[in-house]
């Protein structure tokens, strides 16, 4: 997955390197579920 740099940097500035851990999310909040509703209507109006 390609990332750009400006993304990556806006991350980098919102979760201190200390909590990052493979089990952690990226962005809190959002679920498996919204993800996928939010993808799905995105997909459908392209």
């Amino acid at each position: 997955m390609y990332l750009p740099e400006r993304l990556i940097d806006a991350i980098e500035q919102t979760c201190p390197l200390e909590d990052r851990v493979p089990e952690g999310r990226v962005f809190p909040g959002i679920t498996e579920a919204s993800a996928y509703q939010a993808m799905t209507r995105a997909c459908k109006l392209a």
